[in-house]
């Protein structure tokens, strides 16, 4: 996958989402997409922009690709109790 590819892939994530995915790592974008391309059966890697840019709803199937969806913090007690003893009462 070349560089260009990511580069637009990225602008395109940008615009249509706000988040900015150059600080990513480009080989972990580009293993995602490379991931996402074949599950889509598409013959060129190419064609991930154009299909991108049709289905709207493709954006939201990439981003679960990109993001962690642990809550494995919001469930432990501990953190809170943290946040609430440490954190917060330097921040007010």
């Amino acid at each position: 996958m070349d560089s260009q590819m990511i580069d637009q892939l990225q602008s395109l994530l940008y615009q249509v989402t706000g988040i900015d995915f150059r600080q990513y790592k480009r080989d972990f974008l580009e293993r995602r997409t490379l991931k996402r391309i074949e599950e889509l059966h598409l013959k060129r890697n190419s064609h991930y922009l154009k299909f991108i840019k049709n289905n709207p709803g493709e954006v939201t199937n990439f981003l679960k690709n990109l993001t962690v969806d642990h809550t494995y913090f919001f469930r432990d007690p501990n953190k809170f109790k943290a946040l609430n003893d440490l954190i917060i009462p330097d921040l007010l």
